[in-house]
């Protein structure tokens, strides 16, 4: 691994959820471009993007499993 975070989770879970890059990026305050490189692993990224866009594509865990 690189410093880059794995994105495979991110990927499937924005898949999964139906999430829109314009959707991530509102939620994380960020451009859309930005929303679609953390998500694809081509921006390294502060610990509070990764909490916030782990919390985001997580909130309906239950719903997707």
């Amino acid at each position: 691994h690189n410093q880059l975070m794995d994105s495979e989770w991110f990927k499937s879970r924005k898949k999964a959820l139906r999430v829109t890059d314009a959707e991530l990026a509102e939620a994380l305050g960020v451009e859309r471009s930005v929303a679609n490189k953390i998500v694809n692993g081509k921006v390294a990224f502060n610990a509070s993007v990764l909490i916030l866009t782990g919390l985001f594509l997580g909130r309906s865990r239950n719903n997707c499993e």
